[in-house]
């Protein structure tokens, strides 16, 4: 099964949900800060956020959000026009789409990205309540986890072949 101490590992979990999980071995063992590429997953991250809430959930393979009660939907055209579903004050929008807003939760460290909102009544959203439908906005999709692998296994072979060209040189 080979040494899995040389195992660089990579989860994302949303509320206890593994939602991606990969090991990367061979060169990754050489590799002990991985600042750069989970800086571009949280590029990827917020572009891809600001598809899902533009396209209401339907973005790449998800499904469309649930469309809000005729009564809900009323009274948000009234109150709120032009807001599309999880819109109503922008607030959650800018928390998973603006590196940086305030309700934004973005820490990257050598061996650690945590990104995600501290926005309150996001969880009800994800999860659903009896009385509000699940509209799960946080969901990666193939293709998301697709562009990650390659981002990681790019930069750990850049790292591979950095370590081979100065063995070769200083040999």
């Amino acid at each position: 099964m080979g040494d899995l101490m040389g195992l660089v590992k990579i989860k994302f979990e949303v509320l206890n949900e593994v939602q991606f999980s990969r090991a990367f071995g061979d060169a990754a063992n050489k590799v002990n800060d991985l600042t750069l590429p989970f800086s571009l997953l949280a590029n990827d991250f917020f572009t891809t956020m600001a598809n899902v809430f533009e396209a209401e959930g339907a973005f790449e393979e998800r499904e469309k959000w649930q469309e809000l009660s005729p009564t809900y939907a009323a009274w948000k055209a009234r109150h709120y026009p032009g807001k599309k579903i999880l819109e109503r004050t922008g607030r959650m929008l800018r928390s998973l789409t603006i590196r940086g807003s305030e309700d934004n939760i973005l820490k990257i460290e050598p061996m650690e990205l945590q990104i995600g909102t501290r926005v309150p009544y996001a969880i009800y959203h994800q999860t659903g309540t009896p009385r509000l439908p699940m509209r799960k906005i946080i969901e990666l999709t193939g293709e998301q986890k697709k562009r990650w692998v390659q981002i990681v296994h790019k930069y750990i072979w850049s790292i591979y072949h950095q370590t081979a060209e100065q063995t070769r040189r200083y040999g």
